[in-house]
Parts: structure tokens; C-alpha cells; sequence
């Protein structure tokens, strides 16, 4: 998600969605290493390289264009959304 034309769309099983862009969404993750001293931030950033199942992290995950919002909001409200949605503004 490092693209600036993504947004990350999230939601709660009520169906309350929140759009969020991509340094809040890295932040709402708990990967906020602004005020960590380098060293720490070094370290942080490759035990995430070195121990992040991508694989899994690509299930949890779905990118759509602005088209689909409408169908995947609605999905929200029915509690049928698991995970992140990523709005790619250019699909």
C-alpha cells in the first residue's frame, strides 16, 4: 500500500466504514515508528520483512476501484466484509 492514490476503507461488523489514508492506516496498524530512535526503527522494519507471512497478509486483503465502493459498502452493512479493502483510484 504504498501508493498515494490508495486509501484504506475499514469497517466493523456494525457496517460503520471509515476511510483512512495510507500513513494512518500504517499507523491504526501499530506500525508508528516516527519517535522510535533509528536503531529501533531498524530493527522493527526488518523482524516485519523477515517474519511477515505476505501470503497471509494477501488473503486478508482486497483491492478495488472507486466503481466497486457502492457494492462493497453495502457488503459492509451486511457484516460480510473480513479484513482490508484497498481503493485503488486508478482501477
Amino acid at each position: 500500500m504504498s501508493n498515494p492514490n490508495t486509501a484504506l476503507l475499514t469497517g466493523a461488523s456494525a457496517g460503520i466504514g471509515t476511510v483512512y489514508t495510507d500513513p494512518l492506516a500504517r499507523t491504526l496498524a501499530g506500525i508508528d515508528s516516527v519517535d522510535a530512535p533509528q536503531d529501533v526503527r531498524i530493527e522493527a522494519w526488518s523482524r516485519l520483512a523477515r517474519d511477515l507471512d505476505l501470503k497471509k497478509l494477501a488473503r486478508t486483503t482486497q483491492v478495488v476501484g472507486l466503481s466497486r465502493i457502492p457494492e462493497v459498502v453495502a457488503r459492509m452493512f451486511e457484516g460480510k466484509v473480513q479484513g482490508r479493502t484497498v481503493v485503488d483510484v486508478n482501477a
